[in-house]
């Protein structure tokens, strides 16, 4: 359990804050670390960090609010498991919002923009069958963020804002 949740403590001075830990908590949740269903204990948390178990429930609160762990009374808390239905729901919505991001980007997108998603799709796959989920992970916020710059760039022309949020 000690993976980001214990460099949290080096990084900062003192105690670390609810949402550095909550933020190690999601880091660990996106690179698998934690997998889905996984029950995390806020007690070895808090031990690992040398702090009270206050700041790891209230970053845990933090975290069920954006829907990555559910917190069961005299149960525990765990991250979020998905239903085959969940996963399907997700990637369909996905897939619709993808689309409708190249469709307005119209028939005029250059072929190397197209070759790049393209590439950043195929890297993604691979990372995926090789089960290195923090890899694909970084790889679908390059294709998204390539793919919202490719649209932008369609509609609007060359732009400075970019998004650091996948």
């Amino acid at each position: 359990m000690s993976g980001n949740i214990v460099s949290l403590a080096s990084r900062h001075q003192g105690s670390p804050s609810k949402s550095a830990i909550a933020e190690g908590i999601r880091a660990r949740i996106r690179s698998g670390e934690l997998p889905l269903g996984a029950r995390i204990s806020d007690k070895v948390i808090a031990s690992e960090l040398g702090i009270s178990r206050t700041p790891v429930r209230e970053a845990l609160v933090q975290l069920q609010t954006e829907g990555l762990v559910v917190i069961r009374p005299q149960s525990g808390t765990f991250v979020t498991d998905l239903t085959p239905t969940d996963v399907h729901q997700i990637c369909a919505t996905r897939c619709v919002l993808e689309v409708g991001a190249l469709r307005l980007g119209g028939e005029g997108i250059p072929r190397d923009r197209l070759a790049r998603l393209g590439l950043l799709v195929g890297q993604a796959s691979i990372a995926l069958i090789d089960v290195d989920l923090a890899r694909c992970d970084e790889l679908d916020c390059d294709f998204h963020e390539a793919l919202s710059w490719t649209a932008q760039q369609q509609n609007s022309g060359p732009t400075s804002a970019t998004s650091n949020e996948c």
